[in-house]
């Protein structure tokens, strides 16, 4: 699922998902949030096939056929009038099975009073699923131009206050989704690493332990390495970004370098 208003500040997360849908075959849930430009009837089927001619995926002439036909991607659109953007992000999510959510999150224009980051925080706070937050100026890994996607490396930060084994589960189905071939590493910042709650068998990835404020740490580290995507392990109360309601996210986020993928722990 994706709310947008399909204006140039959110054609970065819009380009994120569209590509993930096609390429984890997932059905696409559009948000059509009207602030009186769009329709009555808008679902966004038009914007999802300019998007794939212009990635030269689809042929100049391409009509919304093609999308469950060649494609095989069913493309939803429901409208939301823009005074009532959470209720209907959240209903949403209430009555909908949602594998994922991208979320483009903005401060200062565009559609800062309704998709503000409390927005998305809050939205997470609630939902159970995986959600992908593209702050305002990040660039993601999706090339919106091309739709070419780079998804090499994930850092995912960890500590002792969650049980990891439900998020790396999830990101590990998360990746196999998409094809593959992608490098994680978790990363511990304190003194050590003895309390961590990691999986019991099965697939183990490399741990950094790093010291220092947690915030700037986990940004100096995906500097270093080179990060496509921070994974962020989520819980209602606990963890480390609490639910995505923290300082530590919300720093990250403010960066606005990187996607933010939430993986809820249970």
């Amino acid at each position: 699922m994706h709310p947008t208003d399909y204006s140039d500040d959110g054609r970065i997360a819009f380009a994120h998902a569209v590509r993930l849908a096609l390429r984890g075959r997932y059905a696409l849930s559009l948000l059509n949030i009207d602030t009186g430009n769009l329709s009555m009837h808008h679902t966004g089927v038009g914007e999802v096939v300019d998007c794939l001619i212009r990635w030269k995926m689809a042929p100049e002439k391409a009509g919304a056929e093609i999308l469950e036909g060649e494609f095989k991607l069913p493309v939803l659109g429901v409208t939301i009038p823009a005074n009532n953007v959470r209720v209907g992000v959240l209903d949403f999510l209430d009555n909908h099975l949602t594998d994922l959510v991208v979320i483009a999150t903005r401060q200062h224009r565009g559609l800062s009073r309704w998709l503000e980051r409390s927005l998305a925080l809050r939205t997470l706070s609630r939902a159970s699923t995986l959600a992908l937050l593209i702050p305002e100026g990040a660039r993601g890994f999706v090339d919106p131009a091309t739709g070419v996607m780079k998804l090499e490396r994930i850092l995912v930060p960890v500590d002792d206050r969650v049980d990891l084994t439900v998020a790396l589960d999830r990101l590990e189905a998360f990746v196999d989704g998409l094809g593959g071939g992608v490098e994680i590493k978790l990363l511990c910042v304190g003194p050590d690493a003895s309390g961590l709650k990691l999986p019991q068998g099965g697939k183990s990835y490399p741990l950094m332990l790093r010291e220092g404020p947690v915030a700037e740490t986990i940004l100096s580290v995906a500097r270093r390495y080179s990060a496509d995507l921070i994974a962020m392990p989520t819980a209602k109360r606990s963890g480390v970004v609490a639910a995505l309601r923290g300082s530590v996210t919300a720093a990250i986020l403010d960066d606005a370098q990187w996607a933010v993928l939430s993986l809820p722990a249970r």
